[in-house]
């Protein structure tokens, strides 16, 4: 095994995360009486780098996203991007691979890794 570390994103390289995203955004909108845009809408928004929450309502959806966002019941609403356990295991063969994340639930991200069949990843 070679001396250099292959170091790989994991939200966006490894799974794609945008129906996580999607459906806690709908939900908290939701939650304070208010019509979340439609999912293309809201991918459109996302493309063209508008925030998809106005200012104004930040202050009552941050806090849904706080607390949800990396949880059990919303991770499973992630899709490993097709090809990159493969490209993971072959990389292994030859580096140590290491997963970057900035996470805050480890606990949940080791969980999520084990369940995607990733192991022994730092």
């Amino acid at each position: 095994m070679k001396d250099e570390y292959i170091f790989i994103d994991f939200d966006g390289t490894i799974v794609n995360y945008h129906d996580r995203f999607y459906k806690v955004y709908s939900e908290a909108y939701i939650g304070i009486g208010k019509i979340p845009l439609s999912k293309e809408n809201w991918i459109k928004t996302r493309k063209d780098g508008i925030h998809s929450i106005p200012e104004e309502l930040r202050e009552k959806i941050d806090p849904y996203f706080e607390r949800n966002f990396e949880s059990r019941d919303y991770l499973k609403y992630d899709t490993t991007i097709p090809g990159m356990l493969n490209v993971i295991r072959s990389l292994q063969k030859e580096y140590p691979v290491k997963i970057v994340s900035f996470r805050s639930n480890n606990v949940n991200l080791l969980e999520q890794l084990d369940r995607i069949g990733i192991h022994n990843i730092e």
